[in-house]
């Protein structure tokens, strides 16, 4: 007998995730989908943090939310959100104190510091959370079969908001400007305002270049929200919502708006997760990990930001990027938002393939898939723009890139 599906998976939430909408979303996404596939429950806890009132932002109505296979908030909860709360903040800053006044001069920098608290015996979280990505390459093919992954991410998740929260958000969607007859696009893009990070143009880019797609939508009879960062000055558009800075900007607002809207066009910053947990169909643009896959499902897409090189005075083509057989390093290498074109024609590519239900890889598509797959690393030597990481997740992803944008740029060898 399999006493295992009568077991919840608990999970509680890290220091550094707990913080932050995308992360916890992935957390919480990838939790499921594991309880999903053994036919079990998850007890997802938040911990207590005595120092709260330190830290910009932190995650409390994802806890809130319905689904199949999760628990909702109760007595369990609270006493893993204490005592993991105690281990990881309590005694972890105390640990830290001793650390930073006696014992620094023997571990001399974060390395030894991270290696000395885990020897203490005292991680920074116990997530359980099972996710694709961290698997090896090897194990990964070995089992892939056997977990689907493909398949697993066709099908929703079902969150659902608490009816006792639906009414009165309803209604303040309302007014806002969203009737329950009107259908809308959710569009956040990472901007300098985002923690005041200001010369990160890796992730940050220019909001002025969605207005060409944000006027299309309108004029095909929808209606534009825009999430993420607040302090943003936008064009005053009939039918464009400026979310962020109106009255109603709330956390529970984030998840009604994410599970309300028709589709939703981000950035690889971490609100693309709130998305693909509330399974929307997703375009992800002015991305930069190119070597990464950053959305799952057959009807998600996505692009890239140009790479230009000064030193060789060109633009780099996707083909040569991720071939890695350059010296990056060396190259003065900068990256340029996606044009306003490139924007809409992704949008327009993207909204088509769905209404025709029709996902089918082009050859260009094919051949930059195969490409990917063959190239499991990425390469270090890529300063400032990429990690070193395995991607299993360009294996198990349906998404694809925009096929306007891989006729444009994935063999071009001039500077346009």
């Amino acid at each position: 007998m399999n006493f295992k599906k009568y077991l919840p998976i608990i999970a509680i939430s890290s220091a550094s995730e707990d913080g932050q909408l995308g992360n916890i979303s992935e957390d919480l996404m990838f939790l499921l989908y594991q309880a999903r596939r053994e036919n079990r429950k998850l007890l997802f806890v938040k911990k207590w943090n005595p120092f709260k009132k330190y830290t910009k932002f932190s995650a409390n109505y994802m806890y809130d939310l319905e689904c199949e296979f999760l628990y909702k908030r109760g007595f369990l909860h609270k006493l893993l959100s204490i005592l993991f709360g105690f281990r990881d903040y309590v005694v972890l800053y105390l640990l830290a104190k001793l650390y930073y006044k006696t014992l620094n001069k023997y571990f001399s920098n974060d390395k030894n510091f991270r290696t000395f608290m885990l020897i203490i015996g005292f991680p920074l979280g116990v997530n359980r959370r099972f996710n694709p990505d961290a698997l090896s390459m090897n194990k990964y093919i070995e089992n892939r079969k056997e977990y689907n992954f493909s398949s697993e991410f066709e099908e929703s998740l079902n969150i659902e908001i608490p009816k006792s929260d639906s009414i009165s958000l309803e209604r303040d969607l309302e007014l806002m400007g969203v009737s329950k007859k009107d259908w809308f696009v959710c569009v956040q893009v990472r901007t300098k305002n985002f923690f005041n990070d200001v010369d990160n143009n890796i992730k940050n880019s220019s909001f002025d270049n969605y207005y060409e797609t944000i006027r299309y939508i309108i004029n095909e009879g929808g209606k534009v929200i825009r999430f993420g960062d607040a302090g943003l000055d936008v064009e005053n558009i009939d039918g464009l919502i400026n979310y962020p800075d109106s009255k109603f900007k709330s956390e529970k607002m984030d998840y009604y708006i994410m599970q309300k809207c028709r589709y939703f066009i981000g950035t690889g910053s971490g609100p693309r997760y709130l998305a693909l947990l509330m399974h929307k169909p997703t375009l992800i643009v002015n991305y930069t990990d190119y070597w990464q896959t950053p959305v799952y499902k057959k009807k998600d897409q996505f692009i890239f930001k140009r790479v230009y090189s000064k030193k060789i005075n060109k633009y780099l083509t996707l083909n040569e990027i991720i071939n890695q057989d350059r010296p990056y390093a060396d190259m003065e290498l900068v990256v340029e938002d996606n044009s306003s074109e490139d924007i809409l024609l992704a949008y327009i590519e993207f909204i088509n393939r769905i209404k025709r239900d029709n996902f089918d890889y082009s050859s260009i598509q094919e051949e930059y898939k195969t490409k990917i797959v063959s190239l499991p690393y990425a390469d270090s030597n890529f300063e400032n723009l990429f990690g070193d990481y395995l991607f299993t997740r360009n294996y198990y992803s349906n998404a694809t890139v925009s096929n306007a944008y891989l006729k444009k740029y994935w063999d071009c060898e001039t500077k346009s």
